[in-house]
């Protein structure tokens, strides 16, 4: 939205994924999927310009991309960076070339990677998998503008419906349905957070970078409140404001409103951190105190894209290696100064970028 291009952004990530196997070997996998996605931007212009072609020769005006939680991260049970381990989310992505020449990508996240529900959505496009990972297994289609709107939704349910049959039960997104909490609507019980909304809205035209520190707060409330809304979580007793007299319960009213929200923003967000627990939406995770501004760069995080393995707030303060790759110099961890990683060896002068 910032009119950003976003070629270079795609290198950069290339370069820092690059960087990051060469720091840590086994974060190699990054620089696979990157180079991958490279190629992702590649066919998105060649649409752009009408180059595309289906497997059956016609022009394609639409890219399915299942971009599968990485194979290396399968048997982890700690979250690697903005790779949610519990979760293990795959990006469906729908690139689309609409009529009046955009390009716009829909995204739908489906939970538990299951490799036999996941072929299911090749199946249902006529497609034949291949053995191994699926992120470089695009789906080039021609389809209608209607075909094209439907499209993430009938793919979601038909990873949906893969589960059940196998696995039995309902599933919504890969998420299954527990009988024992109440079945909410997730857009209808985000269009009521209003308060949130509207007060996070008023701080950001106020002061836009500032306030995007305010975001792990912001989601740490909503989720708190969509935990008790489905019935994880006990009711807190509302907030009570101290005696008003008449005079000036009215000035005083919005000022009252006002409190008991950022009370609930403090107090969520202190629980959600002191539980350690991100909060990662569509492969970015929010973590306490993290400065997340909406750049090209971070929208495109949103979808899925870029290094993962080194944006924890962890991964960007301390480096672990084992030699420089300069000096080959043994380290244990090494702290960012400055936001620089800097080699112990006096005589070596290498340094990184944190993060």
């Amino acid at each position: 939205e910032d009119g950003e291009p976003l070629r270079q952004i795609f290198d950069n990530s290339v370069a820092e994924a690059r960087l990051m196997a060469e720091r840590n070997p086994s974060l190699l996998f990054e620089l696979r999927r990157r180079l991958i996605e490279r190629g992702e931007l590649d066919d998105m212009e060649a649409m752009a310009r009408g180059e595309l072609l289906t497997d059956e020769g016609e022009t394609a005006n639409t890219i399915v991309v299942v971009s599968d939680f990485p194979p290396e991260l399968m048997g982890t049970s700690d979250d690697v960076g903005g790779y949610n381990a519990s979760r293990k989310q795959t990006m469906l992505r729908i690139v689309t070339h609409e009529p009046d020449g955009k390009v716009s990508i829909t995204t739908q996240s489906l939970d538990r990677s299951d490799r036999q529900a996941l072929e299911g959505i090749y199946t249902s496009l006529g497609k034949q998998v291949e053995p191994g990972e699926l992120l470089g297994q695009r789906i080039n289609l021609s389809l209608s503008t209607k075909q094209q709107r439907k499209l993430a939704d009938n793919l979601t349910r038909v990873y949906d419906n893969g589960l059940a049959y196998h696995l039995g039960g309902k599933w919504h997104a890969g998420i299954l349905k527990n009988k024992q909490h109440k079945d909410v609507d997730a857009y209808e019980f985000a269009a009521k957070q209003n308060d949130l909304v509207d007060y996070f809205t008023q701080c950001k035209l106020a002061d836009s970078r500032a306030t995007e520190k305010m975001r792990y707060k912001m989601a740490a409330t909503a989720n708190a409140r969509y935990e008790r809304k489905v019935g994880r979580l006990k009711e807190e007793p509302a907030f009570t404001p101290g005696k008003l007299t008449a005079r000036s319960v009215v000035s005083q009213r919005s000022v009252v409103a006002g409190q008991g929200l950022l009370r609930e923003m403090d107090r969520e967000g202190g629980r959600a951190a002191k539980r350690g627990q991100g909060f990662s939406g569509c492969g970015v995770t929010a973590e306490a105190d993290e400065d997340n501004p909406l750049s090209t760069k971070n929208q495109l995080e949103t979808s899925g894209y870029g290094n993962k393995s080194g944006s924890s707030k962890s991964d960007k303060e301390t480096m672990n290696c084992v030699n420089c790759p300069k000096c080959r110099t043994y380290h244990e961890t090494l702290k960012a100064e400055r936001g620089v990683f800097r080699c112990k060896n006096k005589q070596c002068g290498y340094t990184a970028k944190a993060g």
